[in-house]
C-alpha cells in the first residue's frame, strides 16, 4: 500500500484532530503554498474554516443512517456480532490499544452493514497479526505471500488475514491497521472487487474515528487541496474515466500515478459517502457485484451510470461541485 509523503501525513494528522480543535485557519503565503494553523497569522487573508471541516467531519453518523431509507432494523433482528481476532507475534500490545482496536474494527463492520447490507452474523472473524520483529514479519510475508512484502502492513485475501509491523499505535499508525481491515470486510462478501472502490473505501475508513459512540468521517484537507488544484488546471479526468481504468492498469502505473489514484479513489468514495444519493448508488453497485461478478457483466462505469440519477455526466458534474465547494 502506499501512502502520503511525509509532509503530507504531518498535515493529514493535525487534520484528522479537526472536530476537536477550536480555530483552524487556512492561508495561502507568497510562494503559493497552502498552511493550515490554529492560529490567525498577521499579514496575510486568512479563512477560518473551523465550521466548514467540523462538518465535513460528521456526515456519516449511525444514528442517522436509518433515515436513508438504506437499511430499516428490526426488533427481532440479531445485534452485530463479529469476532476479532488478535494474534500477537513477538509483540506487546497494551490494553488501551487492544480495547481501542477492536472498538474501531467493530464500528468499521458496523458501517458495512448499515451502509451495504453485510451479514450481522459474519462466518469468520477478522484476524490481526502483529508482528515485533521485522525480519520475522518480512519472513513471514515471503514464505506465505508468493514472495510479495510491503513495509507495514497488507490484507491477504487468500489467508484472511491482516498482517502488521508492530508499532507504536497512534492515530496514523491505527489509520493503516483500519485501512487493512477494510479490505478485510469488504472481501467477505466480495470477490475482486474493482480497485476504485476497494481502495477508496479503505481509504474512507482509513480516515474515520469514534466519538460518542458515533462512527465519523474525517476531512482530508491535504488531499483535498491538490484535487482542487487538479480541477482548477484542467488535469483532472471525469468520474467515468477514472472508473475505466482496470485493476490490472492501475497496478502497472508509476508509483507516482499510483499514488494519485488512492487520492482520487478516496474522494470518489468520500464524496458518495456525503450523501443519501451517493450512498444508495455505492450501495446498488456493491450489490450488482454479487449478483454478476465485476469480470462478467456490466462495466463498472455502466453500473454507476444505471444507479446515479443522471448518469455518469450527473454523478461527474456533482463530484466536481463537491471538490470545489470544499475549497471556498
Amino acid at each position: 500500500m502506499i501512502k502520503p509523503t511525509a509532509p503530507i501525513l504531518l498535515i493529514l494528522l493535525f487534520m484528522s484532530q479537526i472536530v476537536s480543535a477550536s480555530e483552524i485557519y487556512r492561508w495561502v503565503d507568497e510562494n503559493g503554498t497552502t498552511h493550515f494553523g490554529e492560529k490567525q497569522p498577521t499579514g496575510s487573508n486568512a479563512t477560518e474554516i473551523s465550521d466548514k471541516l467540523k462538518k465535513e467531519s460528521n456526515i456519516i453518523e449511525f444514528k442517522q443512517i436509518e433515515k436513508t431509507d438504506i437499511y430499516r432494523p428490526s426488533a427481532y433482528e440479531k445485534p452485530v456480532t463479529v469476532e476479532i481476532d488478535i494474534k500477537l507475534m513477538n509483540y506487546q500490545l497494551s490494553d488501551e490499544s487492544r480495547k481501542r482496536i477492536q472498538q474501531q474494527v467493530k464500528a468499521i463492520y458496523q458501517a458495512y452493514v448499515d451502509l451495504f447490507g453485510w451479514s450481522r452474523q459474519p462466518r469468520r472473524p477478522i484476524v490481526i497479526k502483529i508482528f515485533g520483529k521485522y525480519k520475522d514479519f518480512e519472513a513471514y510475508q515471503i514464505n506465505n505471500a508468493n514472495g510479495h512484502t510491503t513495509n507495514r502492513s497488507h490484507y491477504s485475501n487468500v489467508r484472511k488475514e491482516v498482517v502488521m509491523l508492530g508499532t507504536e499505535f497512534t492515530n496514523a499508525t491505527l489509520g493503516v491497521l483500519f485501512h487493512e481491515v477494510s479490505h478485510a470486510i469488504l472481501h467477505m462478501e466480495l470477490r475482486g472487487t474493482p480497485t476504485w472502490i476497494n481502495e477508496g473505501l479503505a481509504e474512507t475508513f482509513e480516515y474515520s474515528t469514534i466519538k460518542k459512540g458515533k462512527m465519523q468521517l474525517a476531512y482530508n484537507g491535504a488531499w483535498m487541496e491538490i484535487m482542487q488544484h487538479k480541477l482548477r488546471e484542467g488535469s483532472l479526468l471525469s468520474f467515468g474515466d477514472y472508473l475505466s481504468i482496470s485493476n490490472k492498469e492501475w497496478r502497472t502505473e508509476s508509483a507516482r500515478v499510483e499514488r494519485s489514484y488512492y487520492m482520487i479513489a478516496w474522494s470518489m468514495m468520500r464524496f458518495l459517502a456525503s450523501s443519501k444519493t451517493g450512498i444508495k448508488t455505492l450501495h446498488a453497485v456493491i450489490h450488482s457485484g454479487k449478483v454478476k461478478p465485476w469480470w462478467n457483466g456490466k462495466s463498472l462505469p455502466k453500473r454507476f451510470a444505471d444507479n446515479y440519477p443522471g448518469g455518469l455526466k450527473k454523478l461527474d458534474a456533482h463530484w466536481r461541485s463537491w471538490i470545489r465547494g470544499l475549497g471556498e
